[in-house]
């Protein structure tokens, strides 16, 4: 039977292609992976740089204007106290103040028990500021600078009270209200992106600056505790941090260590590090690009090789079925063409090598056929005389016996007919007929043979069953020969049944036990009850002229498998001796 390719389940051509394509694919991977975290580092230390850079200059603006607003304080009390007492001359010098620095709100000049003496305000004043926290501190001498508070018309205000000392005495009290709307508009210029924020809080966390005014107005509170914990260390620092909206911020922070406040500038990640999420993007597609490139490179590459290859494998897959005739083609000048070469050669001594044992096999055959068939004529032949002669002798008597001339004649007859059968038995073995292919019904061919042996098996005592689980099956095979395959091992099962048994007729499609091909065969099983067959003469049921029957002609089964083989199948035997015999013939579907 002809042996069909063998399905590779891993192919050397995936192997290679995916270890061309990884070879290829692994430096691009590789560059991808290092220029996208070198430039997430860059791009995060640039960032980090500018951003703590521009926190620290705002910080430094701001600090500079409270030291500023202060030392003018200083030294407008020196002014005051330099100048004559009267009151027309000091009211002169702080309003000159307040219109040449406009950080300046409004400045009062208080006595000693903080009754306001003089006041730029519009407002009258008639106050006493006595209950103020700043009297007690001024009192001793000491500057004072009170919280961020918000005046009447929602502007940051923060007040800074100077003692004016003459001879070591407390003479009078400077008061100022600074203006911080210079401040705000600091932190609302300094935002860097669409949704960066920048504030300042105090030591409590609330926000005394804010870009976004209305955070300021409800009292809000910066609660991220790791920015509040180095801010109150005086410590300037970079961190990344999830705020409570659950997006992911980076924050840039400056203490103001003599005020007690923070400065932070922040921004979304994903804002911020935007340009670096387009560098990424483009790295990435990059890669794919490279990746992609690099496969198509390596799967043409990769069939360049193994195209001969292939070639090999199928030239040697057909002359593993059988076909010593078929060549490998030309594959180049490489180790696989050398290869393919020595195949041929292979190949080519093996078909003459096949050739000479079939002329050997056939000429052993031929012998054994022969010796048999002259050794079977013979005893016909010795018959046909001895019978001819008795007639001769009848017949030459005065009265013959008519009826034992007749008798002698039909045992004359008889033997020829014997004669006749073996020499066409021998000539069905040594020179077998071309096949006549047709597409033929096997299970209506099975039927056929069970009606034209249903006597026979009733007189032997044999129950005969079938069981088709293919309908109607077709297959192309020559009709009479395949029907006398069937006809022969039906009639060799009875026959090992003497005392009666059962036989079981099976149709399906299977697959050789003995072949590695995953193709699917129709399969005719004849299972039978009989004495079996031992074991040491399971190999030989198919040779010619093998029989355990006394009077058997050791062709049937012999016959038979020449038969199959022929349709490009196969016999294949079971048995236990003492329980039965299973003899499967396989056919080729198509």
């Amino acid at each position: 039977m002809s042996q069909q390719p063998v399905k590779i389940k891993y192919k050397f051509i995936t192997k290679l292609l995916l270890s061309h394509i990884l070879l290829a694919s692994l430096p691009v991977i590789i560059t991808g992976v290092v220029l996208i975290s070198t430039a997430h580092r860059t791009f995060k230390q640039l960032y980090q740089d500018r951003s703590v850079e521009l926190v620290k200059h705002l910080a430094i603006e701001i600090n500079m204007a409270l030291e500023n607003a202060g030392k003018l304080l200083i030294l407008s009390s020196s002014e005051i106290l330099n100048i004559s007492t009267s009151r027309l001359s000091q009211e002169l010098i702080i309003n000159e103040i307040v219109n040449d620095f406009p950080i300046f709100r409004d400045l009062k000049l208080l006595d000693t028990t903080g009754k306001t003496l003089l006041s730029t305000s519009f407002i009258e004043d008639s106050l006493r500021h006595s209950d103020q926290p700043f009297l007690a501190q001024v009192s001793l001498g000491e500057h004072y600078q009170s919280d961020v508070f918000l005046a009447d018309d929602k502007l940051p205000v923060i007040r800074m009270a100077e003692p004016i000392i003459q001879y070591e005495e407390l003479v009078g009290i400077l008061v100022a209200e600074v203006n911080l709307r210079a401040m705000w508009d600091l932190i609302e210029g300094s935002v860097i992106g669409k949704k960066a924020q920048s504030f300042i809080f105090d030591k409590t966390g609330r926000y005394i600056a804010h870009s976004e005014r209305k955070r300021v107005y409800l009292g809000e509170r910066f609660n991220e505790p790791e920015i509040l914990r180095l801010a109150a260390l005086n410590e300037d620092n970079y961190r990344e941090y999830v705020n409570r909206e659950g997006e992911k911020m980076a924050a840039s922070f400056v203490s103001l260590p003599n005020l007690g406040w923070g400065v932070v500038i922040q921004q979304p990640t994903r804002e911020a590090f935007v340009l670096f999420n387009k560098m990424r993007n483009q790295i990435i597609l990059f890669v794919a690009a490279g990746v992609l490139i690099s496969s198509i490179i390596a799967f043409v590459y990769t069939r360049w090789i193994v195209t001969p290859v292939n070639q090999l494998v199928s030239g040697i897959d057909r002359i593993s079925t059988g076909d010593l005739h078929h060549r490998i083609p030309k594959l180049g000048r490489d180790e696989i063409s050398v290869l393919a070469d020595q195949f041929n050669e292979m190949t080519a001594k093996l078909a003459e090598f096949q050739l000479k044992l079939k002329r050997s096999e056939r000429a052993d055959t031929l012998n054994k056929l022969a010796s048999v068939l002259s050794h079977e004529i013979k005893n016909p032949l010795n018959a046909m005389v001895i019978n001819m002669q008795i007639m001769d002798r009848e017949l030459n008597k005065n009265s013959p016996n008519l009826h034992k001339c007749q008798h002698y004649l039909r045992i004359v007859a008889a033997e020829v007919q014997r004669v006749d059968d073996l020499v066409n038995n021998f000539l069905l073995v040594a020179r077998p007929p071309k096949l006549e292919k047709e597409l033929t019904n096997i299970n209506q061919t099975l039927d056929e043979i069970v009606l034209s042996q249903q006597a026979e098996s009733l007189q032997s005592g044999v129950r005969v069953s079938r069981k088709y689980n293919e309908k109607n099956l077709q297959l192309s095979v020559d009709k009479t020969k395949m029907k006398q395959v069937f006809l022969n091992i039906f009639l060799n099962a009875l026959q090992s049944m003497p005392g009666g048994g059962f036989l079981s007729i099976e149709l399906e499609l299977s697959k050789p036990r003995t072949s590695k091909s995953q193709s699917r065969w129709a399969v005719v099983r004849f299972r039978d009850t009989g004495k079996g067959i031992k074991p040491e003469l399971l190999n030989s049921v198919f040779d010619f002229y093998f029989s355990t029957r006394q009077n058997g002609t050791g062709l049937g089964l012999s016959i038979a498998q020449q038969i199959v083989e022929e349709h490009g199948g196969t016999i294949e035997v079971e048995s236990e001796e003492g329980k039965g015999s299973l003899f499967s013939v396989f056919l080729p579907v198509s």
